[in-house]
């Protein structure tokens, strides 16, 4: 079906604007830290944690095993000008962090 013939309820709710991107990135990082078992810092520093620090000193995310892993995927989500390619981004670090396991 061609766009212009979908319902408009059905266009919003396809489109993931940089707002939601923003809050899915930091819900997936919070989620990442609880599946760590750390305690997740608070929101105002949290996301100063994508990228990681050069200096290799980066906060509680960059320090995670998927940290290093999911932090230019986030930052290209973020970045993404495009709905879709902010969508392709998000969904490649959902199923990277969902093959993963949490420390024990």
């Amino acid at each position: 079906m061609h766009p212009s013939n979908t319902p408009a309820s059905t266009q919003r709710r396809a489109n993931c604007t940089p707002a939601t991107a923003a809050r899915l990135a930091r819900d997936l990082m919070r989620l990442c830290l609880l599946m760590e078992r750390r305690y997740p810092p608070y929101g105002k520093w949290l996301g100063c944690e994508v990228p990681p620090r050069p200096s290799g000193s980066g906060g509680a995310f960059a320090r995670t095993a998927v940290g290093t892993r999911l932090s230019p995927v986030l930052t290209a989500a973020l970045a993404a000008t495009d709905w879709p390619t902010r969508e392709r981004h998000l969904a490649q670090a959902r199923s990277s962090r969902a093959g993963t396991t949490g420390s024990a």
